[in-house]
């Protein structure tokens, strides 16, 4: 018998939490996140996001087994059309739990008196959005969704359409940067306008932490989905990163003293996290530093620029800069990570750089009927 139900003891959290491990166990370019991380993220006393919106976990069983999981998210503030989310969607390959799940997070939807639902979605663009629909037989990088393809199937039988994609270029490290971009490099370092940062030690980076949260929500506010994270939400972010992070691979501006914006990328550790199976002891730490040793390639996460300093050319050193230390570090690879299919801008910059669309993502909607 299928059964659903709201996490509420410590046993329910620990099997929303585990689920996915399970479904996933034989799912080749899976990449399972750290457990720890996984939980401070769903501990409601921990996540500050869970103070700021309305959630709720729910879990399916059939014979008392766990077999899938749902969380829907109401923003209490920000765009009303991107308010009602559903995410972090895992079941078997069974269309009956997959219904259910999603029927109940509709019904709670409703029950606040909101009419479109979108997802897959989490707090913010910066937890896991959208359901790949193409470039399967690439590996995903962290904190993004990697769905069964029937999942696209049960969805759109539900009535869900596309409301926006998220695409990944990857560009070839081998490749000669463009010579426009070289000259207009070249020039701004001459100019002596601006001082460009690089780091070398996490403990150089701390007094830019907060200012590149500040930085990411003035660029990010006009974004689709994006809601402007608060000082704790912020905190919290620079915490689940911080321990991955490698200084080389992030690069900043200054003018006068004023902070202009900033570049974060990593090395690629899926093959780390896969051989650590969600866990950092005893072994899963060692899996994750020679995966960062032998890593092969650069995965962009986040970029910003204040709006008095966009369109000076800054994108493009920042840019530069990460392609050069990549090819130190002797990468073969790029990845965009997920920029909006919208943002023409950008996307045109990573297509002169020589970039590929490997991966697309979508965001889907539905309506939903009052009765």
């Amino acid at each position: 018998m299928l059964h659903i139900k709201e996490v509420e003891t410590k046993k329910e959290f620990n099997q929303f939490l585990k689920l996915p491990y399970k479904i996933h166990a034989n799912h080749e370019n899976w990449v399972p996140p750290l457990l720890l991380d996984e939980k401070m993220f769903f501990d409601k006393n921990v996540n500050p996001a869970f103070k700021n919106d309305r959630t709720m976990l729910l879990i399916a069983y059939k014979d008392s087994e766990p077999v899938g999981r749902i969380m829907g998210i109401i923003k209490k503030s920000g765009k009303i059309e991107t308010a009602a989310r559903f995410g972090f969607m895992d079941t078997y390959d069974d269309i009956e739990v997959y219904n259910a799940l999603m029927e109940r997070i509709e019904e709670w939807v409703k029950s606040f008196g909101y009419s479109k639902i979108i997802g897959p979605y989490g707090f913010s663009d910066q937890d896991p959005e959208g359901y790949i629909i193409e470039g399967y037989e690439y590996e995903v990088t962290i904190a993004t969704n990697y769905n069964f393809p029937w999942v696209i199937d049960y969805l759109e039988r539900r009535g869900y359409t596309k409301e926006i994609d998220y695409v990944v270029y990857q560009i070839d490290v081998a490749k000669p940067i463009p010579e426009i971009f070289l000259k207009i490099n070249k020039r701004l370092i001459e100019r002596g306008e601006y001082t460009f940062l690089e780091f070398k030690k996490k403990k150089e980076l701390k007094p830019y932490a907060d200012k590149m949260m500040q930085v990411m929500n003035e660029t990010y506010v006009h974004l689709f989905g994006y809601e402007a994270l608060d000082e704790a939400e912020s905190k919290f972010l620079i915490k689940r990163f911080w321990d991955l992070i490698d200084p080389r691979f992030i690069k900043a501006v200054e003018k006068d003293g004023d902070f202009c914006g900033f570049l974060i990328s990593i090395p690629n550790l899926s093959e780390g996290f896969k051989k650590a199976k969600g866990r950092l002891l005893p072994f899963g730490i060692f899996h994750l530093l020679k995966a960062g040793k032998n890593s092969k390639q650069c995965d962009l996460l986040i970029a910003g620029a204040r709006d008095i300093y966009k369109n000076k050319g800054l994108d493009i050193w920042g840019m530069v800069a990460i392609i050069n230390e990549s090819k130190k570090a002797g990468y073969k690879y790029i990845d965009s990570h997920h920029e909006l299919e919208t943002n023409y801008k950008v996307r045109a910059e990573m297509e002169k750089f020589g970039g590929k669309l490997i991966k697309k993502f979508r965001v889907y909607q539905k309506e939903l009927s009052a009765n």
